[in-house]
């Protein structure tokens, strides 16, 4: 796909961007990308006069590459995104039955090793946090520890195979919760790609779109493409809920929603 190509074609552009430089959107990304694809339209008739007030032609002709690279970033980034929204749940669904099994482990053990004091103290420093991590940590202890003084465990009837369940849940937990704190490295890569590709968009715009105010300053018919329709019609918005406010201040009544 286009959209595809554009974004391998661009992409070593994209991340040479500084870290300091790169902005984060401020209003839709989707929303953002039509206003550059309607920017490219807007500007094929004043193509000439852009180009003599000095706005590079392959700029103007790079716009629909950098929106491609941005949609394609973007849907990367929310790939992502959902997959950590998806893993939290996870998380939130299974994290009171880990901390349920690692408890039970623990009360298990205590038994288990009341006689042998060196292992009951290794039993109480894994007890002593409470944390999501520490949980992770104390059910992949206690398999250790388990493991390797398996004698009075069986002693007490204890089921063995727990030690391998409680191992594999410490890994396959590991997992979820490293996704769903956003702490993967694909993660974080995504979300500064995304941010750089947005970047590297809004820079042609706002050199094209300065431009234009500059060359249409006295031509409203013209102008009106040079400037952001969204953020005109939320500038809308919050001036007539101001002056909807200020109304209802010197009427005392409350206008009707």
């Amino acid at each position: 796909m286009e959209q595809y190509k554009d974004y391998e074609k661009k992409l070593d552009e994209i991340r040479a961007i500084p870290d300091r430089l790169v902005k984060t959107p401020y209003y839709p990304v989707d929303v953002f990308i039509q206003e550059a694809r309607n920017l490219q339209q807007w500007i094929q008739q004043d193509r000439d006069k852009l180009i003599a007030a000095g706005i590079p032609a392959n700029l103007i002709d790079d716009l629909t590459a950098r929106a491609n690279a941005l949609l394609v970033a973007q849907g990367d980034w929310i790939g992502e995104y959902k997959t950590r929204s998806e893993a939290q749940a996870h998380w939130n669904e299974k994290a009171p039955e880990a901390f349920d099994f690692r408890d039970r482990l623990i009360h298990a053990c205590r038994y288990a090793y009341r006689n042998n004091p060196e292992i009951l103290g290794w039993v109480s420093y894994i007890a002593e946090d409470n944390g999501n991590a520490d949980m992770l940590e104390d059910l992949h202890n206690i398999s250790v520890l388990g493991k390797k003084n398996p004698e009075p465990l069986k002693a007490i009837g204890f089921d063995m195979t727990q030690l391998d369940r409680t191992a594999q849940l410490a890994v396959e937990l590991g997992e979820v919760l490293a996704k769903a704190n956003g702490e993967t490295q694909s993660d974080q890569t995504a979300k500064m790609i995304r941010d750089k590709a947005y970047t590297y968009l809004k820079e042609a715009m706002d050199e094209i779109q300065d431009c234009g105010k500059y060359l249409f300053w006295r031509d409203e018919e013209r102008l009106k493409g040079y400037s952001s329709a969204y953020r005109r019609e939320m500038y809308r918005k919050t001036r007539e809920a101001k002056e909807a406010r200020e109304g209802e201040e010197e009427t005392g009544e409350v206008a009707e929603p």
